[in-house]
This record gives C-alpha cells, sequence and structure tokens, in this order.
C-alpha cells in the first residue's frame, strides 16, 4: 500500500483519529469530510490500485471509522456543554 492515494487515505484516517481523540467537534467533521473527499476523487484510484483482500480491510476500517465518529459526536453531547450540545445535535 505505498501509492500515493493510499498513503492520503493513512493520512486522512490518522488526522480521523487524533480529532476523536480530542473532543473537537469541528476537528471530527474538518477530519471526515477530508476522509469523504478523498474517497470520492480518488476512490477509483484505490480500486486499482490495492488487491481485493487489502480492499476489504479498508472498507472495514472505513466502516469501523463511520461508527466511531457516530460514538464519539453522542458521547460529546451527553457530556459536553450546552454550546457543544447545540453543535453535535446540528451535525448528528
Amino acid at each position: 500500500m505505498r501509492d500515493g492515494t493510499a498513503e492520503r487515505l493513512c493520512r486522512a484516517l490518522a488526522n480521523l483519529v487524533s480529532a476523536l481523540c480530542r473532543d473537537d467537534v469541528q476537528a471530527i467533521e474538518n477530519a471526515s469530510l477530508q476522509l469523504q473527499r478523498l474517497l470520492e476523487l480518488e476512490g477509483g484510484q484505490l480500486r486499482q490500485s490495492l488487491d481485493s483482500e487489502t480492499l476489504r480491510e479498508v472498507k472495514n476500517l472505513m466502516e469501523a471509522a463511520q461508527c466511531l465518529v457516530w460514538v464519539r459526536l453522542l458521547s460529546v453531547a451527553e457530556s459536553g456543554t450546552v454550546a457543544t450540545n447545540a453543535l453535535v445535535r446540528e451535525k448528528v
């Protein structure tokens, strides 16, 4: 997985994990959008450059990332301030 697109995917996933660890709703949204744009623009390149097993692993990672985003946003909403709750509700 040393292709440029795959490396950008790894960086985007790392940015998302970092944002999730900080409980920063805006950072989570930005990282999620960055990852989504990358997949929209370069998903075809990924499908061509990765073998089927790696593609399956990437799909599983993406599904896990999506679940983590929802869990973290809901967790932030439950424990956050009124302003944070409003922002999370707007996103969720």
